[in-house]
């Protein structure tokens, strides 16, 4: 509940932010916020009595349901073997996780020091030309205005 109220004390302030700031980011900030609202809702309403239907004690679904519920929960435990045989395979190589590490952790301070970071290019002189075309004839009737 804390977290939900720190993303609402960060996103909505946004929205009063003014100029090209307010502009970037209203709508992120706008579809974060809300999306905290709805989920919110559904955290404190919609799960426990979803959950309490589903979570009894003693209730074993049965036909196509439980086939269904059995196919994911053998996709749930492969994924966490899967997830145990890859922490236990990098434990035993953590050296050279941690030279990974550290050649990346370089590779990223080198690019932000020098990749360019303006929001406007130097070339920019603050002025835009766009090109024109006019269906044929379009001034001959002003030919004749004085």
């Amino acid at each position: 509940m804390r977290l939900r109220k720190v993303l609402l004390a960060v996103f909505i302030p946004v929205e009063f932010f003014p100029g090209t700031t307010r502009q970037l980011y209203q709508q992120f900030a706008l579809t974060i916020s809300f999306a905290v609202v709805i989920s919110t809702f559904n955290a404190l309403t919609l799960t426990p009595a979803l959950s309490s239907l589903l979570l009894r004690q003693g209730q074993e679904p049965t036909g196509w349901l439980a086939k269904i519920f059995d196919v994911i929960n053998r996709g749930i435990d492969g994924m966490r073997a899967g997830y145990k045989k890859a922490l236990e395979l990098l434990t035993n190589f953590k050296l050279i996780v941690l030279g990974v590490f550290a050649f990346l952790l370089a590779i990223t301070v080198w690019m932000y020091q020098t990749v360019p970071s303006a929001f406007l290019p130097d070339e920019d002189q603050g002025y835009l030309t766009l090109p024109t075309h006019e269906c044929r004839g379009f001034l001959a009737h002003r030919k004749n205005l004085p």
